[in-house]
């Protein structure tokens, strides 16, 4: 008990720190609740009225707590046409028995539905079924470290192999960088619900996703306002994954639940997009859970009540 309750502590003294030494100031409404769903893992809930109406989920993953694994959707093998069958985040979840999911992968029809090719790096368990295509990729080893990996020099798109000395275990790839070494090269100046994955300096795996195309919700981010973003809460390497209707993120508390609002079919709210690769996550619930709302003035957004733990603390 007293180890799973410093394991708390030193989750959100984390998070405080992170809350208290980044970001850039956010002039209007902002908004947060910080919830830890799970063991090891930081759910925050994000909503800000400039510089437009946007709600924002972000998960920050201690990739060290014990029991924690990952599992990408497996290749379909060579009796398919197409490397992977798409089915929706929530779906995936409820079929693996998985704790949380996010769509990952950038697809294609292969020759169409509900068979698909991936355009970016996706290695299930070891096996590289689609290549870099020159995109960069997250790996996660068979220990749980995690890797940023770009494709190796002269490598042809369908290559497996990085430039990085890793042998990838679960590593899916995406079309952008978007931070490099704690600076901001993302590019992509449109207006899209986005997903990404980030890792920290202090190890953990960080989780963004932004609803979109929903007026007077929740209107999407360019790739650099992603980035700016995940550096507020500590991410010093980050990569755009696949975007707009296929954006969402599922929890299973037990049953399987959007945490997101998706746009998965026609641009309508609540919608799921059945997609061509998911990210499971599998993580030991928690006894209880911690959370805090508080409203945040123009003066610092990122404000943080240090007494946020109490609850956490009980809980143990």
């Amino acid at each position: 008990m007293a180890r799973r309750g410093g394991r708390v502590r030193l989750l959100v003294a984390g998070l405080a720190l992170i809350l208290a030494c980044r970001g850039e100031m956010v002039r209007g409404e902002t908004r947060q609740r910080i919830e830890l769903p799970f063991e090891g893992v930081i759910h925050i809930q994000r909503t800000q009225t400039e510089p437009r109406e946007l709600s924002i989920h972000l998960l920050l993953i201690d990739l060290a707590t014990p029991g924690l694994r990952f599992m990408l959707t497996p290749a379909n093998g060579p009796e398919a046409p197409g490397e992977t069958t798409v089915e929706t985040t929530r779906q995936f979840v409820a079929r693996t028995g998985a704790q949380i999911g996010v769509n990952v992968s950038f697809y294609k029809p292969a020759p169409q539905l509900p068979f698909v090719d991936n355009l970016f790096l996706m290695v299930a368990q070891g096996d590289c079924y689609s290549g870099f295509g020159n995109g960069p990729a997250i790996n996660l080893g068979r220990d749980n470290r995690a890797t940023l990996l770009t494709p190796a020099a002269g490598g042809a798109p369908d290559d497996c192999q990085p430039a990085q000395d890793v042998a990838p275990h679960v590593a899916f790839g995406g079309n952008e960088r978007l931070i490099d070494g704690g600076r901001n090269v993302a590019a992509w100046e449109e207006l899209h619900p986005r997903t990404a994955a980030g890792l920290t300096e202090d190890g953990r795996l960080m989780l963004a996703v932004v609803d979109g195309r929903q007026p007077g919700r929740s209107a999407g981010m360019t790739t650099p306002e992603l980035a700016e973003l995940m550096l507020e809460y500590g991410a010093v390497e980050a990569i755009n994954l696949d975007g707009g209707g296929s954006t969402t993120l599922v929890f299973a508390d037990p049953d399987p639940r959007l945490v997101n609002v998706p746009v998965g079919i026609d641009d309508i709210a609540g919608t799921e997009r059945p997609v061509g690769g998911n990210l499971a996550i599998f993580v030991p619930y928690r006894d209880g859970a911690a959370e805090a709302e508080r409203p945040m003035s123009e003066g610092d957004p990122r404000w943080y009540d240090g007494a946020t733990t109490a609850p956490a603390e009980r809980a143990q």
